[in-house]
C-alpha cells in the first residue's frame, strides 16, 4: 500500500514523464523542490519502488518508472481494508497521508496539520488506543509496571518519567497500576500542545507532573536532575531523535542505577508506511547505529543499550512476529558515590526535597559558584535572583544559561537603570551576560557614558572573521533576536539588529524603506561589501526583504534572505488604525508572552474608547492587575509606541520585486485568533504565502513547528535552525555562508 502511494506521488509530481528521463537522488530532490526535511525519506521511497520493480536504478541513477493503472489503487485499498479489518485506523491514516504525499514532499501540505487536526487526529488517537497491536503492547507495559510496583515497600517514593507521552496511549495503561500516595509521574512531551490536552484527560490522577522535554538535548539544561528517576518509559519516540547515540546517553543520565527502562520501538528497519504517515520526522544524523533507516533491529537495540550501561535486557515478544517489540532493560552503570540507587528514595526524602526545590528550572548548573565580591555585584545578583527565581547566583553565571530571555531582560534592566543611574538597555545583557561583566560595563558607563553609547548592531557571536556574518533583525518591539544564534556553530559570526527606539526614544523614520537604509549603513560598518546574509522574525523578515531589495539595486550580492513567520503588507491592509485596538492587542500580547491569565478578552473596547489615552492605560492596567509589576510605566509606554510604529510601517510597506530565492519559514500553529481579530489582520496561511510569492517568484516555503511566538523558543528554534542550515546548504551552496 505504501509503495502504491509513492508511485502515485511520482505521477502527481510528473516525474519520469518521458522514457529517457533519469535522475540521481540529489537531482530528483532539486528538480521537484522536495523540502529539506524529507531528504532522507524520499531516497528510501525510491529504493522501495526499485525493490518492487516499479523503478530501475543503476550506479545511483534512477530511470524506467512504471506507473500503475488508474484503477489499481482503489482495488488495492479494498483488498487492504479486508486484510486489516481489525485495524482500520492505520489503513485510513496511510490513505490520508498517501493521497497527500506529493504535496507533503513539496511543502504544500504540512503533515502535522494533516495528522493532528480534525477527524484525522481522532483516527490517530483511536489507533493508539484501540488497535490490536496498541492494546497488546499496552498490556505488556501495564504488566511490567504492575510487577515493579509489587516489589516496592510502601515507604518508597516511585519516580517515573515518560518520554514523548503524546496522546497518553501508554500512560492510560500505566496509571491504574500506580499507588497514588507514593508515586510521582513526570509526563513529558517536546511541546505544550499534548501536555495541555493530557492535563484535562488525566485530571483524576493527582500524582502527575506535566513538563516539556526534548530528549535529544541535554536534560540538565532543561532543568532535570541526573539519575533522578526509577523507571523511564519511551513508546515509539526514540527513533525520531536526530542523534540516537546522544539521545541514549541522555536517557541513561536520567535513570538511577538499577533503574528500569521500558522501551517500545519498531524493529523492522524499513517501514515505508511509517515514512508516509510520519513523514515530518526530522532527518537523523548517520552514525554507528543508523545509516539509511531510522529504525534498529532488536539486536541493534540490545547492543546500543549495553554500550550505554544497560544490562539484563529482555525483548518481548522474543521472536519477531510484529513490527514492534518491547525492550526491558536495567541500568547499572556506576555513578558517583552520592547517587542513590533506584527504588530507594523514601517518601520522607521526597518531602524534604520538595521543600528545597528552586523556583527556576535552569538553576541546576555545573558552574562553580563564585559569590559577589563588592556592592555593585551584590546589587546585580539580588535583582537577578528576584527575576530569575534562583536563590544563589554566582558572578560567573550566564544570564541566558540561567533561563533569562529578552522579556526578563526588559524588566531586569529597568530595575538596574534605577539602581545605578545609567542608561542600560536589554542588549547590554548580550554584550555582558554575567554579573562580573555587567558590573564592569556599568562602571565604564558611569565613568564615561559617551564612550558606551548604544548602537543598533549588537555582536551576539564573534565567530570566525573569514566567514560572512549573519544579521538577525528584530521583530516588532525592537529587541535583539538572540535565540537563533545559539543554534549555529561557534564559527559563524552573528550580529543582532535592534531598533534604535529601544535606547533612543526620539529616533524616527518616514517609513520602513527609510529605516532599512539606516540599517544598511550600520551593517556596512562591519561588512562593507556582500555577499550579505539576512534573517528576521516577523517584522524583521519584512525588513530583511527590504534591505535585500535595496542592496540588490546597488549591485550588491545577497547570499541569504530568511523570513520567520513574516506577514506581507496585504495582511495589514485593513489593520485597525485606532490606538485603543492596539492598546488592547498589546496587552493581549503581554498575556501570551508572560503567560498570565489576564482575561483580556473581557475588556470592553467601546468602554475604553470613551476615555482619554492616559485613562485608557489606567483602566486596562487596573483590569490586568499585575501584568508587569516591576516594569515602569514609561518603559511600558515606550515599548507600546515602538511596537505600534513598527505595525504602521508594515501596513504601508511597498513591496518590490525580488528575483532571487527567499526562504519563508511559516509557523505551523496559527496566530492566536483573538489577537489577529482585534487588529483586523488577514493571517490565513495560504493568503500569507501567496502574498510573498506575488513579489518573490523564487520563494522557498518551509513550514516549521510552533506558533508566531514560540517558533523561536526551544525546542522549536532548534528545528528552525536545522531547517535554515539545511536550506542554506541546498539553495546557497555557491555562497560563502
Amino acid at each position: 500500500m505504501g509503495v502504491a502511494y509513492v508511485n502515485l506521488a511520482l505521477q502527481e509530481l510528473n516525474a519520469f514523464s518521458s522514457a529517457n528521463e533519469q535522475y540521481s537522488e540529489a537531482e530528483f530532490l532539486r528538480q521537484f523542490n522536495i523540502q529539506p526535511v524529507y531528504r532522507q525519506t524520499l531516497p528510501r521511497c525510491l529504493e522501495k519502488l526499485v525493490n518492487h520493480g516499479q523503478l530501475q536504478e543503476e550506479n545511483g541513477i534512477f530511470t524506467g518508472f512504471q506507473p500503475f493503472a488508474p484503477d489499481f489503487l482503489n482495488a488495492l485499498l479494498e483488498e487492504v481494508r479486508i486484510k486489516w479489518a481489525d485495524a482500520p485506523e492505520w489503513v485510513e491514516l496511510v490513505k490520508c497521508c498517501g493521497e497527500n504525499f506529493a504535496a507533503i514532499l513539496t511543502g504544500k501540505v504540512e503533515p502535522r496539520e494533516l495528522l493532528y487536526t480534525g477527524s484525522t487526529f481522532d483516527t490517530l488517537q483511536a489507533l493508539y488506543k484501540d488497535a490490536p497491536e496498541s492494546r497488546y503492547f499496552g498490556a505488556i507495559m501495564q504488566i511490567s509496571m504492575r510487577e515493579i510496583v509489587k516489589s516496592l515497600s510502601p515507604s518508597i517514593h516511585l519516580r517515573v518519567l515518560e518520554i514523548g507521552a503524546g496522546t497518553g496511549s501508554t500512560s492510560s495503561y500505566i496509571f491504574p497500576e500506580l499507588p497514588p500516595g507514593q508515586t510521582t509521574y513526570t509526563y513529558t512531551d517536546i511541546g505544550p500542545t499534548f501536555l495541555e490536552q493530557a492535563q484535562q484527560k488525566f485530571s483524576a490522577y493527582p500524582f502527575i507532573q506535566y513538563r516539556q522535554l526534548d530528549i535529544g538535548q541535554s536534560p540538565i539544561e532543561q532543568g532535570y536532575k541526573n539519575h533522578s528517576f526509577d523507571v523511564i518509559i519511551a513508546n515509539n519516540v526514540l527513533h525520531a531523535a536526530p542523534n540516537l547515540e546522544k539521545t541514549l546517553q541522555n536517557v541513561s543520565s536520567l535513570l538511577a542505577p538499577q533503574g528500569i527502562f521500558l522501551l517500545l520501538e519498531p524493529t523492522t528497519p524499513s517501514t515505508l508506511n511509517f515514512d508516509i504517515v510520519f513523514s515530518f520526522m526530522d532527518p537523523f544524523e548517520p552514525d554507528k547505529l543508523r545509516s539509511r533507516y531510522p529504525f534498529l533491529t532488536a539486536e541493534q537495540w540490545n547492543n546500543a543499550l549495553r554500550i550505554n550501561g544497560f544490562v539484563e535486557i529482555a525483548t518481548v515478544p522474543e521472536k519477531k512476529v510484529l513490527e514492534d517489540q518491547v525492550l526491558i532493560a536495567q541500568y547499572s552503570k556506576s555513578t558517583t558515590s552520592t547517587t542513590c540507587l533506584a527504588f530507594t528514595e523514601t517518601l520522607t526524602q521526597k518531602k524534604d526535597e520538595s521543600q528545597s526545590i528552586s523556583l527556576h528550572p535552569h538553576s541546576d548548573l555545573n558552574q562553580t559558584y563564585t559569590p559577589p565580591r563588592n556592592d555593585a555585584e551584590q546589587v546585580i545578583a539580588d535583582i537577578w535572583q528576584k527575576f530569575l527565581g534562583i536563590e544563589r547566583i554566582g558572578v560567573d553565571d550566564d544570564f541566558f544559561e540561567l533561563g533569562g530571555d529578552s522579556l526578563v531582560a526588559i524588566l531586569l534592566m529597568s530595575q538596574l537603570r534605577d539602581a545605578f543611574q545609567v542608561n542600560l538597555a536589554p542588549h547590554h545583557l548580550i554584550e555582558a551576560p554575567t554579573i562580573i561583566q555587567l558590573a564592569s560595563l556599568i562602571e565604564e558607563m558611569r565613568i564615561s557614558p559617551q564612550q558606551k553609547s548604544s548602537s543598533i548592531l549588537v555582536e551576539i557571536q564573534h565567530g570566525n572573521s573569514s566567514k560572512f556574518p549573519l544579521f538577525c533583525i528584530h521583530p516588532a518591539g525592537g529587541n535583539v533576536l538572540r535565540s537563533l544564534a545559539r543554534c549555529f556553530s561557534s564559527e559563524q559570526p552573528v550580529y543582532g539588529i535592534q531598533a534604535p527606539e529601544t535606547f533612543d526614544a526620539q529616533k524616527e523614520y518616514s517609513d520602513l524603506a527609510d529605516r532599512a537604509a539606516h540599517y544598511i549603513d550600520a551593517v556596512r560598518t562591519v561588512q562593507p561589501k556582500g555577499p550579505y546574509l539576512f534573517a528576521g522574525m516577523s517584522y524583521g523578515g519584512n525588513m530583511a526583504y527590504e534591505m535585500a531589495v535595496q542592496l540588490k539595486k546597488q549591485g550588491e550580492e545577497i547570499a541569504l534572505v530568511a523570513m520567520f513567520d513574516s506577514y506581507p503588507p496585504g495582511s495589514y491592509e485593513h489593520q485597525s488604525e485606532d490606538d485603543t485596538s492596539f492598546l488592547i492587542s498589546f496587552l493581549m500580547l503581554g498575556e501570551i508572552l508572560f503567560g498570565s491569565n489576564l482575561q483580556i478578552q473581557n475588556v470592553s473596547k467601546d468602554e475604553i474608547q470613551r476615555l482619554e489615552i492616559n485613562e485608557q492605560w489606567d483602566y486596562v492596567l487596573n483590569r490586568v492587575n499585575s501584568l508587569i509589576p516591576d516594569m515602569k510605566r514609561e518603559d511600558i509606554v515606550q515599548l507600546f509606541k515602538t511596537w505600534r510604529t513598527h505595525h504602521a510601517e508594515l501596513k504601508h510597506q511597498i513591496l518590490q520585486f525580488y528575483p532571487d530565492p527567499v526562504i519563508f519559514f511559516q509557523a505551523i500553529e496559527p496566530l492566536p485568533s483573538k489577537l489577529g481579530s482585534m487588529l483586523n489582520m488577514k493571517v490565513e496561511k495560504e493568503f500569507v504565502a501567496d502574498g510573498w510569492r506575488e513579489f518573490s517568484p523564487e520563494l522557498i516555503h518551509i513550514k516549521t513547528p510552533g506558533n508566531h511566538f514560540t517558533l523561536i523558543e526551544e525546542p522549536n528554534v532548534s528545528v528552525l535552525a536545522g531547517n535554515l542550515k539545511a536550506a542554506i546548504k541546498k539553495y546557497f551552496l555557491s555562497k560563502s555562508a
